[in-house]
């Protein structure tokens, strides 16, 4: 079991580098290398992580048909396949293509997966797995932004694609092919005579008020978070401060998402899920509203910035945890691909949404009270289910 974990933290720290951080870093060496513009190139990653969404509910499906070391050892292969693709793509179109290819493995490896093997594995108590193998993931900027960079330089950007396809393929590929838990199948008959049951459940807790609270809430309050996030620089530059404070200030969000879920055990033991996304979801809408309404020397700036960053890490792994607190760990991998598809939607959109704001109310300041009023509004969805009886989790066994 340690083993199992120990190889989806390393592989989830890989991944989120070379899958998603990748491309913002390398995007000024391909936009002078081809003359792609810095706009089309950040498309890209929307529209990749716009398949991620489309595709999570079928990839639940698949995680709980075959497991987590079949879907997260093709997800790898298809996207060492992409990455070489787009490090070939001699037009736009299909590099453009090969992102969308990545978007799909995207979803087959980073956290939707990763949650849903680590859920099965260690129910019923999966926090603590939860929040090692977020804690790896965050540290997937830290370190293979300088790494990326400095291999563009000298490689270009081509070259430095290829030797991220094969390290994809040299370390992350075996990880999950030999090192991730075998997949535990139910008999065929077994499956038959409890896949309609196994159907009703799931459609029951999908149209339930508290699975749809959840996810709208989890959903709005990401976007407005993220979207606060990935436009600070602007934000500061308007407010009078340098754009390295601005990025500085996204930095110290980082480092906040860490310590937030640092400390998620430790109030995950004492409160219950939807009190404490109500709580995070404040806490977020808060400090967004605190940087648009207070003064903005750059301490301040930073302080707030790092408490968005402790909330928004806190959101993540109620988001991975609290399905089976809920409902238990047996129908994890569908509900989370429902759950994850509005979520992924949001988080595609909200550069965008932040800026498109900004320019609409003439000010990141205005933009940033709308964006902490979405996220104070996000937390307000979930105040009819408050002194609503928690739903029963299922007993039954998982087989991920």
């Amino acid at each position: 079991m340690r083993r199992a974990l120990a190889a989806l933290c390393a592989s989830q720290l890989i991944s989120w580098g070379i899958l998603y951080y990748s491309l913002p870093v390398a995007a000024d060496a391909i936009t002078s290398d081809t003359g792609w513009s810095a706009s089309a190139i950040m498309g890209t990653l929307t529209a990749s992580m716009l398949v991620q969404a489309a595709v999570a509910v079928p990839v639940g499906h698949a995680m709980a048909r075959w497991g987590a070391r079949v879907v997260m050892s093709v997800g790898t292969a298809v996207a060492v396949v992409a990455l070489l693709a787009a490090a070939g793509s001699p037009t736009f179109s299909l590099f453009f293509a090969s992102w969308l290819l990545a978007g799909a493995a995207m979803s087959m490896t980073l956290y939707q997966a990763a949650f849903t093997a680590a859920n099965a594995w260690f129910a019923p108590k999966p926090v603590a797995a939860l929040t090692t193998i977020t804690i790896f993931g965050a540290l997937a900027s830290t370190i293979f932004a300088p790494i990326i960079s400095a291999l563009a330089d000298p490689l270009g950007w081509r070259l430095t694609y290829v030797a991220l396809a094969i390290v994809l393929a040299a370390t992350v590929l075996p990880l999950h092919a030999f090192a991730l838990l075998p997949h535990r199948t139910r008999s065929r008959e077994d499956r038959r005579a409890t896949a309609a049951a196994d159907r009703a459940e799931v459609r029951g807790t999908l149209r339930s008020l508290p699975f749809i609270a959840l996810t709208v809430a989890v959903s709005l309050g990401m976007m407005g978070v993220a979207a606060a996030n990935l436009n600070l620089i602007p934000f500061a530059q308007e407010r009078g401060l340098t754009h390295a404070i601005g990025a500085l200030a996204i930095g110290v969000c980082g480092a906040g998402q860490i310590i937030g879920r640092l400390g998620y055990p430790v109030i995950a033991r004492r409160i219950p899920v939807m009190p404490r996304l109500l709580g995070s979801l404040l806490f977020s809408g808060a400090a967004v509203l605190g940087l648009a309404l207070l003064p903005s020397p750059a301490w301040l700036l930073l302080i707030l910035a790092g408490l968005i960053g402790a909330a928004r890490g806190i959101t993540t792994l109620i988001m991975a945890s609290g399905i089976s607190e809920l409902w238990g760990p047996r129908h994890y991998a569908v509900l989370a691909g429902y759950l994850s598809t509005p979520v992924a939607v949001a988080g595609a959109v909200a550069p965008w949404a932040g800026s498109l704001t900004a320019e609409w109310t003439g000010s990141y300041g205005a933009a940033f009270v709308l964006l902490g009023a979405a996220t104070l509004a996000s937390a307000a969805l979930l105040i009819p289910v408050l002194r609503r009886r928690a739903p029963t989790p299922a007993t039954q066994p998982v087989s991920i």
